[in-house]
């Protein structure tokens, strides 16, 4: 006989999956800890929580195990990330300050970037290390096109980075990854479950430091707003030991409001999150990775120059902000 709380327990598994994807293990992990706790409930699961965080938990188990509060249980839910979710946070795994290097100090105008050292985003569960070196990623998905420019720059002198490889992976219109569980992710860099790998691909940098991508404008899902992943690697592999860079470009906050007008996303049937209650775009400044939309005769473009440095490389693990 199913109790209240596991009642409440399994519409948590049911919910938490929906909400935002690039979070959902650690969340996952973190609440079967609380619930373990609380309900009794058999796990392998081991998670410790420094006194804040325990402070936090405390208050709003108080208010989950209370019946009068369970409309808000999946508001709570959300709100735990402020300290529960992994990213990779600008300042926290590198030092260095978030000014604008004057790039016709160097007579690199053309190089000028929008920000030092493109702010540091979490991978997310839907990286796949054997995607394809290809300029045109599309792979018979459709939408509305998008030329993505990509610019790789020294942030020290805005010199170009040549001989990079630049890998890119986004959903479709509808909201979907190619080639992975959507519905039950399980960590990072999963084992693919299919063959597809559209959205996904990868370039080399030319001597100016640029790459190319036919894509399209890809869809929402519960929890993330429109955007693209974006990785760079100084060698060609996807050692995780080894990131130069890992990142998030973004939209303006209503484009969805316009995309959802035509098809295929009108056939998008999750609910639209806005860049300003996704919180992964919250906690690792997306606001200076939004990339402008120029029209062209079939879609748009874009170009975004990406300021990285190119002496360090990160381990790519979950942290605690």
């Amino acid at each position: 006989m199913l109790t209240k709380n596991r009642i409440e327990y399994r519409i948590y598994r049911q919910s938490i999956r929906k909400y935002s994807h690039e979070i959902y293990r650690v969340h996952q992990i973190t609440f079967e800890k609380i619930f373990i706790n609380s309900n009794n409930l058999s796990s392998n699961h081991s998670t410790s929580f420094n006194p804040f965080q325990s402070t936090i938990i405390e208050t709003v188990l108080s208010f989950i195990l209370n019946p009068t509060m369970n409309s808000f249980i999946s508001v709570l839910f959300i709100s735990m990330n402020i300290f529960l979710v992994s990213a990779h946070v600008p300042g926290k795994l590198l030092a260095h300050d978030r000014s604008i290097v004057d790039c016709a100090r160097y007579k690199r105008e053309a190089n000028q970037h929008t920000c030092v050292l493109a702010p540091f985003s979490t991978e997310g569960p839907y990286f796949l290390p054997d995607d394809l070196e290809r300029s045109d990623i599309t792979d018979g998905q459709t939408g509305v096109n998008l030329d993505l420019n990509l610019k790789l720059t020294n942030a020290k002198d805005c010199s170009p980075l040549s001989n990079y490889f630049v890998h890119v992976w986004q959903a479709n219109a509808l909201g979907h990854y190619s080639g992975v569980n959507e519905n039950n992710p399980v960590g990072f860099r999963p084992s693919p479950i299919s063959g597809e790998r559209f959205l996904r691909g990868y370039q080399k940098t030319n001597e100016e430091g640029e790459v190319n991508f036919k894509t399209i404008i890809p869809g929402w899902y519960f929890g993330r707003c429109l955007h693209i992943h974006v990785e760079v690697y100084a060698k060609n592999n996807t050692d995780g030991n080894a990131v130069n860079y890992i990142g998030q470009l973004y939209f303006e906050r209503d484009l969805p409001l316009s995309l959802r007008l035509v098809e295929p996303y009108s056939n998008n049937v999750n609910e639209i999150t806005f860049n300003d209650i996704d919180e992964v775009y919250v906690r690792t400044n997306g606001n200076e990775t939004i990339v402008n939309l120029v029209p062209q005769e079939s879609g748009f473009r874009t170009d975004y120059i990406v300021a990285i440095d190119p002496d360090v490389s990160i381990k790519y693990d979950l942290i605690e902000i």
